[in-house]
């Protein structure tokens, strides 16, 4: 069998951002990506492909054996009927825009599907699901960033659920990095929690039926690799042996 194709989003920013960019190319915009995503779906065996918002969500999807919904900007709060709060960050329409048609192609599709970080709370919102919009506002927190060091640098436990697929791949309290201030509020539809951190911050989401996980750490950050792109991988390839 081939190694499955997996898809990882990125992120549109405006070419004059980029210090090395000519001044002629700085009204133009460019996709970037984190090779971490990447290195760690080749670690487990699958074969990553970097997709841009310039293709067709559903013809991306057909030809997909899994996705990875990567970090980012916030979710604009219009997408769960909320208005903008003090807090609230960069937001970026077109991305929102892809990445919610990608994620129901993929689910009608029966694909697996990581969301990470921002990709986390995309599923929940999809699903039905509201946002925090800044946890720094509420107080009795914990630290949701990384201090200091490399981005590897864990900044917190999550404790797992008994039973879940989180604690089958983690174990029963990992220490994870971090680096969001927006948490998911009231729960997507088909979705339940099985990680939280000490302050009550969900961590992790899975779906009572399909192949669909978000963790809200940076899993592309845990060297030398992290579970949940193991999980990722194993699913593509059963699902495409389904399909055979």
């Amino acid at each position: 069998m081939t190694d499955p194709l997996i898809g990882i989003t990125g992120r549109g920013m405006p070419a004059h951002r980029i210090p090395e960019v000519p001044v002629k190319l700085s009204s133009t915009h460019v996709d970037a990506y984190f090779r971490n995503y990447a290195t760690q779906v080749a670690l487990a065996g699958g074969l990553p492909v970097q997709l841009t918002v310039a293709s067709d969500p559903a013809r991306i999807a057909e030809r997909l054996d899994a996705v990875v919904l990567s970090g980012g900007a916030d979710i604009n709060p219009a997408r769960y009927g909320h208005a903008p709060e003090a807090g609230l960050q960069a937001i970026d329409l077109e991305r929102d825009e892809f990445e919610f048609a990608l994620l129901g192609h993929a689910l009608e599709l029966g694909l697996p599907v990581l969301g990470i970080c921002r990709g986390m709370q995309l599923i929940n919102v999809a699903l039905g699901g509201t946002m925090v919009q800044d946890i720094l506002a509420t107080p009795g927190g914990i630290p949701h960033h990384f201090a200091a060091g490399p981005p590897e640098h864990v900044a917190h436990q999550v404790v797992t659920e008994y039973g879940s697929l989180a604690r089958q791949l983690y174990g029963e309290a990992p220490w994870t990095t971090s680096s969001h201030h927006q948490a998911v509020n009231d729960v997507g539809a088909g979705l339940r929690v099985t990680g939280r951190a000490d302050d009550g911050i969900i961590e992790v989401l899975e779906h009572e039926s399909l192949p669909l996980v978000g963790v809200q750490w940076h899993a592309e950050w845990h060297e030398p690799s992290d579970a949940a792109f193991d999980w990722l991988v194993r699913s593509a390839r059963a699902t495409s042996m389904q399909g055979e």
